[in-house]
């Protein structure tokens, strides 16, 4: 199963605010990732995304898991906020329909870096 791992967060005095939240840090395999066929492409910019992929994983009985608030503590690095973009259009579109297997894109380069990858793409 997924696991949730920001489920206590100093941000919401380290209180889950919903049960479906997903936000902040999602631990996932490939093959549950490729089931939910991914992210969908209707987001842009911030905001939903995050409560709609917990849709994806419920609609698959793929219900992330959580560990205890006391072992789960996490503190939010400082950040600017963004006002939310108007993506409630996505909500509508089923997750056969959208999603990686929707995706087009053209890679530009990958750069193989000692903690990560980091692949550019044009869409």
């Amino acid at each position: 199963m997924p696991r949730h791992m920001i489920s206590s967060l100093n941000e919401f005095r380290y209180n889950l605010p919903y049960n479906q939240m997903v936000g902040g840090g999602l631990a996932i395999s490939k093959s549950q990732f490729i089931q939910v066929n991914g992210f969908s492409n209707q987001f842009y910019g911030w905001g939903g995304e995050d409560d709609e992929f917990y849709q994806r994983l419920a609609e698959q009985h793929l219900h992330p898991l959580r560990l205890p608030a006391h072992q789960a503590r996490y503190v939010s690095l400082k950040h600017l906020k963004q006002s939310p973009s108007s993506n409630k259009a996505a909500h509508s579109v089923s997750l056969s329909e959208d999603g990686l297997s929707t995706l087009h894109y053209q890679r530009k380069d990958i750069r193989i870096l000692p903690m990560c990858t980091v692949v550019t793409v044009i869409l």
